[in-house]
């Protein structure tokens, strides 16, 4: 049997990823949506356009080279949005262009990782602060930005009133320095099947 590359899978279950591009591409996915629903879009770009080993029933994320180039019209009937289609096919013309290097961005400190992700289009804070702490396993960033994550992060903390983010992170992981927090109340808040983005992009 043939060995199967390394971001082959059966159904995406969003809780694993191997290279930026993907977890990029999968917090283009959930803006706006339940986990649940973003997940199912991603299994069905999965089928459509990832690449199937020989002797096996599994799928291979997309590479960029094979979604560069599309008209985003094409991703629509998957699901996605015609701005978050969009999204994901300049994505990976920059990729391919070589104008945005998506591996580089998990060799950078947050602030500069959180940089680059924010000159992507379609890319906002919740985004770029979403594909570190899900994606790149930052479990210290927090979406500040996520209405319903930082409702059950104040539930589960027993905390009330409003929170900025550095306070968010420092009540997840008080004594801790920012570059090694990491916490499972973050990430638990984040991926609760109740859990819906507050609306930013």
């Amino acid at each position: 049997m043939a060995a199967l590359p390394d971001n082959a899978v059966d159904t995406w279950d969003g809780s694993t990823y191997r290279r930026a591009f993907e977890c990029i591409v999968n917090a283009i996915a959930c803006q706006q949506l339940s986990l649940t629903v973003g997940v199912r879009l991603l299994n069905r770009l999965v089928e459509a356009y990832g690449t199937t080993p020989a002797n096996s029933a599994r799928h291979a994320f997309p590479d960029p080279t094979r979604l560069a180039g599309i008209a985003p019209e094409t991703l629509m009937p998957l699901g996605f949005s015609r701005a978050k289609a969009r999204s994901i096919v300049e994505l990976t013309g920059e990729i391919n262009a070589g104008t945005f290097a998506a591996a580089a961005v998990e060799t950078l400190d947050d602030r500069e990782a959180l940089q680059a992700l924010l000159r992507l289009r379609g890319v906002g804070r919740w985004t770029a602060e979403y594909a570190l702490l899900r994606g790149l396993g930052r479990l210290h960033v927090f979406p500040g930005d996520d209405v319903g994550a930082r409702n059950n992060l104040a539930r589960r903390l027993d905390r009330r009133g409003p929170r900025s983010p550095t306070s968010q992170s420092t009540a997840l992981w008080p004594t801790a320095p920012a570059t090694d927090r990491r916490s499972p109340a973050a990430s638990h808040a984040m991926t609760s099947s109740s859990w819906r983005s507050a609306g930013r992009p």
